[in-house]
């Protein structure tokens, strides 16, 4: 439950679109300390990695990885 406090496995950016936004803003609060607004422009590029990661593999459990990964290698999660 800590990094799908929002979400469930089987929700996906169509079934639950809001949800997706909020968790993937909490998950950009836990690894990089930064609260973004979901419709703010540093966003985005986090909004479109998670959909594309989804659209290309049609596995929650697989974005969610992706996006974590996405995370780590950041240099932001080095910086905070």
């Amino acid at each position: 439950r800590i990094l799908f406090k929002y979400v469930q496995l089987a929700d996906t950016p169509d079934s639950n679109p809001d949800a997706w936004k909020q968790n993937l803003s909490y998950l950009l609060l836990r690894y990089h300390g930064r609260k973004l607004d979901p419709q703010s422009a540093d966003f985005a590029p986090w909004r479109w990695l998670a959909e594309a990661a989804y659209r290309g593999t049609a596995s929650t459990q697989s974005t969610w990885r992706t996006v974590c990964v996405g995370l780590i290698v950041h240099p932001d999660f080095y910086t905070y």
